[in-house]
């Protein structure tokens, strides 16, 4: 239960990496990157989390307007998000 719970939240996230290219929320966005960064630390294992991490940090920092990176920057952890939370949904 709880991976459908982070598959959503990678969902989630991936899809305001999307949208903050045209849409801007800063609460939302720290939000998220705030829950992500805890799922990255709480189950650290690698090199999955660590880029998790990346990803966190850097939606956090979109959503207080610090850092805005290029498009193939987000859009490549866009997907990264979206793939790993399609794939928790997959039978194991």
């Amino acid at each position: 239960m709880i991976v459908y719970a982070f598959g959503l939240l990678d969902i989630l996230a991936g899809t305001l990496l999307v949208l903050s290219r045209f849409w801007h929320s800063d609460k939302i966005l720290i939000a998220a990157g705030i829950l992500l960064l805890i799922k990255s630390l709480v189950f650290f294992c690698g090199i999955v989390s660590t880029v998790d991490a990346i990803g966190a940090a850097m939606i956090m920092l979109i959503g207080t307007g610090y850092y805005a990176p290029h498009a193939i920057i987000t859009f490549g952890f866009a997907l990264w998000f979206l793939q790993k939370g399609f794939l928790s949904f997959l039978p194991t």
